[in-house]
């Protein structure tokens, strides 16, 4: 295994790992910063509407197309006229606090430490709805010694994995010409894997995290990793 150019990581059940979303939860946590609500919209009706939007979303022919969760936002604040005392990044940030676990994926700090050691940069690829300053906030936070080049979060750009133009755009920004000699590692056997290896990275599926059950294995050569430990042992050796 050669010394790649580049590595880049998902985010979600990759570099931290997330527990089921507890929406009403999350949504109890934003209505706090309601400072007008004359309908008195609970957080079980705010969470209904929000996921009746996501399914919709979903099962449409656009599922690979992401949107920006300041778009469902904006929707469901006007729909329920409520005002808040924060903006968008701010609601999404506290949303997502209180509505799921964190769980930072044993080894990866150490892992990420070993690969600057070795001049070997980084990136991240996410499938995410929020704005990139709210995925960077949260990376920066369970990974202060990061030396991530760039964070791309999908709602950024439209495009998701496993789409081609989110791959292709990653290597654009990293100053590559192709992605021969680029790694990405994922846990989404679809997503991931099977959309790293049909771009021409070299795909590395991670199934460390406790919250995520793979469906199947990738339909794709790929190197499967079930411990960070293991990808340390091989950065060693360059």
């Amino acid at each position: 295994m050669n010394k790649p150019d580049i590595i880049f990581f998902d985010y979600g059940q990759t570099l931290v790992g997330e527990s089921p979303y507890d929406h009403k939860k999350g949504f109890e946590a934003v209505l706090k910063h309601a400072v007008s609500n004359p309908d008195g919209t609970d957080a079980g009706n705010i969470a209904d509407l929000y996921l009746s939007l996501r399914k919709k979303i979903w099962d449409g022919n656009n599922a690979n197309l992401e949107v920006h969760s300041h778009f469902l936002m904006r929707y469901i604040t006007e729909y329920y006229n409520i005002g808040f005392d924060c903006d968008y990044d701010e609601i999404e940030q506290i949303f997502w606090d209180n509505a799921v676990e964190f769980r930072l994926q044993d080894g990866i700090t150490e892992l990420l430490d070993l690969l600057y050691e070795k001049n070997i940069r980084t990136a991240v690829i996410s499938n995410i709805d929020y704005s990139e300053n709210t995925l960077k906030r949260v990376i920066d936070r369970f990974l202060p010694r990061h030396h991530f080049e760039f964070i791309i979060a999908s709602s950024e750009y439209i495009f998701r994995k496993p789409d081609k133009e989110i791959f292709e755009l990653a290597i654009k920004k990293a100053n590559l010409k192709n992605a021969e000699n680029a790694w990405f590692i994922g846990n989404d056997e679809y997503y991931d894997a099977e959309g790293a290896a049909k771009n021409g990275f070299s795909a590395f599926w991670y199934t460390g995290s406790e919250f995520y059950t793979p469906k199947r294995e990738p339909e794709c050569e790929h190197t499967h990793i079930k411990h960070w430990n293991e990808l340390i042992d091989t950065v060693k050796r360059f």
